[in-house]
């Protein structure tokens, strides 16, 4: 029986082959899939671990009288070991290991099973067989076939969900099993990122409904909303109500009696905001579709009212307030969030990452465009924190 030695130095041949020019076919010449057995088990010339250096000879020993490889040794010690490829499928069934090819078929299939299912998958789905093609490694897959395709159809249901539901719940919806998704999460939200049009990585799960514990959303101003039979004077409360995101359908009308209706990013702008004849809305820091309701019900209500938005001066900011208005249909304004507020916040500024440099180049919104073209020369950006609203 192979040692683990001998396991592992076939199996990092298989891996050098599978990802070679000789495995697709594109090699002009007939090259070695070959390794340098000192790099690979690091202790093999330690004089102070013989039975490493004895293991791991009797393993490439056994390989070689297998015909599985090529190797010479001198003076007992092997330096270099080649793979037969021509007993390439012998040493498949050998590892019990599945040949890449049925591998790419599976991925293939599973990919072409769901790629019509949403446009986020579509995208995706094209973009991996591409790199199927080119012999390069699936986004998301990492050699486990059965989670590749709970992936895939976590990325297939995300889109379905109309109400806010728990991690676990959705978990268990999708894949009959409350902590699965759980595992897959970072991937999802990595691929969601990447083929997806959100506003912010962060908050892409609370955005498509899937949340893990309910949300708020805050109004503070002079107001007055029905919730089921209820009537609440928002006026009433010096800092503000909040209403959990999963009693948001339960708010049949609201009426506001300032000029000024505010969406603010961050909680803590929510709380110091005071200005007069503004009513302001503490949306959580995302959209989703209970929110984009409320919004719809409070613009439906007060027609005449000014609609701003405040938020941060940096990509994430600009990003939230275009899917704002996309998303809401509501021609909202946005309020000190331009070059001259961050003239006056000089002292608070941050440099700009690599990424927000990437983002706001990519944005395209009239709006910003002074402000987006000053940041840039100036590789500065705000928090909504620093601001002290007047």
């Amino acid at each position: 029986m192979m040692n683990k030695y001998g396991k592992k130095l076939l199996n990092e041949l298989i891996d050098k082959y599978e990802n070679s020019k000789v495995f697709t076919g594109q090699s002009k010449v007939n090259r070695k899939i070959s390794l340098f057995v000192g790099r690979l088990f690091k202790e093999y010339l330690s004089e102070s671990n013989l039975d490493i250096f004895v293991s791991v000879n009797e393993a490439i020993s056994e390989l070689v009288e297998k015909d599985f490889i090529y190797a010479t040794a001198k003076n007992n010690v092997y330096d270099k070991v080649s793979l037969n490829i021509e007993r390439i499928a012998a040493i498949y069934s050998y590892l019990e290991r599945t040949l890449k090819k049925d591998v790419n078929m599976q991925l293939l299939s599973l990919l072409n099973l769901h790629k019509d299912d949403n446009d986020l998958l579509q995208k995706y789905s094209l973009a991996q067989e591409k790199r199927l093609k080119e012999n390069r490694v699936v986004e998301g897959f990492n050699g486990n076939i059965a989670e590749f395709r709970n992936l895939l159809i976590c990325l297939s249901s995300i889109f379905l969900e109309e109400k806010e539901i728990y991690f676990r719940d959705f978990s268990l919806k999708a894949l009959k099993d409350s902590k699965t998704f759980e595992k897959l999460k970072g991937k999802a939200q990595s691929i969601l990122w990447k083929y997806g049009n959100f506003a912010d990585k962060d908050t892409i799960f609370e955005e498509l409904n899937i949340i893990k514990t309910p949300s708020y959303v805050y109004f503070k101003g002079s107001g007055v909303f029905r919730l089921k039979e209820q009537e609440i004077n928002i006026d009433s409360f010096n800092n503000g109500i909040g209403v959990s995101s999963k009693d948001l359908d339960d708010i049949s009308f609201i009426k506001v009696y300032a000029e000024n209706i505010v969406t603010i990013e961050n909680l803590t702008s929510f709380y110091k905001s005071d200005k007069q004849n503004c009513f302001y809305i503490y949306l959580g820091g995302y959209h989703n579709a209970a929110r984009r309701n409320l919004l719809k019900l409070i613009c439906d209500a007060n027609p005449h009212q000014k609609y701003f938005h405040h938020g941060d001066i940096d990509a994430g900011g600009f990003y939230i307030f275009k899917h704002l208005v996309e998303k809401s249909v509501i021609n909202f304004v946005p309020l000190d969030m331009d070059i001259q507020t961050l003239i006056a916040n000089k002292a608070y500024w941050k440099k700009l990452t690599d990424n927000d440099k990437t983002r706001l180049k990519k944005l395209r919104l009239p709006i910003f465009n002074d402000v987006i073209k000053f940041m840039l020369e100036n590789n500065c950006k705000l928090e909504q924190e620093a601001l002290e609203l007047n």
